[in-house]
Parts: structure tokens; sequence; C-alpha cells
């Protein structure tokens, strides 16, 4: 498939956010057990949950504020052990719908790999990262790399829902970032 029709399959009439994600690109499809949409769930819940008007919070907002900074901390500690422990992810340039996903990958890391899964990280706050199904669509070589355009391959209901979720989470936080830069 050429890249503009990969491009239309893959954004077209759909919302996407352009970001740098920490990510790697595997030769294996994920376990079935990835444990993704749980993941993916639980960043929702934990997101929700502190997005919440501190009116609504009542009383307790200034001690649950310390809490979460606290549990902050001990995530990163957390992310800091297990990046030593696995291989490491890149941050990349990604443009990621609920259909797939377009990677920059840079020349300097190396040939594109036969992929047939990607890792990610789909939350800065937390080091676990998540695995998802992918197949290439379209390839296109420039000058610094390959660009890689990914559709994920059938999922459960339930993860392409949490997946689609998740989405619509990061554009929705991209258009309030944009509007407070304005």
């Amino acid at each position: 498939m050429d890249p503009a029709a990969a491009d239309q399959a893959l954004f077209a009439d759909t919302l996407y956010n352009d970001l740098v994600l920490p990510l790697r690109l595997d030769t294996q499809p994920p376990a079935l057990s990835s444990g993704s949409e749980m993941r993916l769930r639980a960043i929702a819940l934990v997101e929700d949950s502190r997005n919440e008007d501190s009116e609504e919070r009542g009383e307790h907002a200034a001690a649950l504020q310390r809490m979460e900074a606290k549990l902050d901390l001990v995530l990163a500690l957390c992310a800091g052990v297990l990046a030593q422990q696995r291989s490491p992810l890149l941050a990349l340039p990604v443009r990621w719908s609920a259909r797939g996903l377009r990677v920059d990958w840079p020349a300097s890391a190396g040939p594109l790999p036969a992929v047939c899964g990607i890792t990610l990280q789909a939350a800065d706050w937390l080091p676990d990262p998540i695995q998802l199904p992918v197949q290439v669509l379209a390839t296109e070589a420039s000058a610094d790399g390959s660009r890689v355009w990914l559709v994920f391959t059938p999922m459960s209901d339930a993860l392409q829902a949490a997946l689609e979720r998740h989405v619509f989470r990061l554009h929705r936080r991209q258009i309030a970032s944009n509007r407070r830069q304005r």
C-alpha cells in the first residue's frame, strides 16, 4: 500500500495524536495475556480520578494530592529499575489512532525490523509498557530513516474499546494543551 493510502486508512475520519512515545518494534506478536487491556483501563481510572475538580474531592484534596505525588515518585523509581532490566524503548515521533500508528524510525536505530508487534509506554507515569499486535501497512524510506505505517491486527473487543478510550483521552489532552498555549 502506498503511504498516502496508509495515512487515509489509519487516520481519516478518526481521532489521532501526534506525540513522542517510548516504544520498541517487536519481531514477535505479543502474547494474548500481555495485560495491555488491564493497563489501559488502569490508566483511564487513575487519570479520571486525578482530573476531578478539587471541590468535588472535598476537604481531603491536599492530602490526596500529596499521596499522588508520593505514588508518582515511587512509580518513577520503579520505572528506572525496570528500564535497567529490559531492552530499552526508543522515544520516537508517532501518529497514533485507534486503528494504528505511523512511526518515524531513525536510521541511527538500525534497519527496520520485521514488525509483528509494538511495545510502547502508554503513560509517562506508568513504567510498565503495553504490547499490541500490528501488521506493516506501508513503509517509506528517507535520508533520516524510515516511516512505517502499522495497522492493529484484530484484538478483543474489550482491548479495542480500552485503546479507543486511551486515544480519545490523549486527543483531549492535546487539545487542552494547544488551547493553553494560545
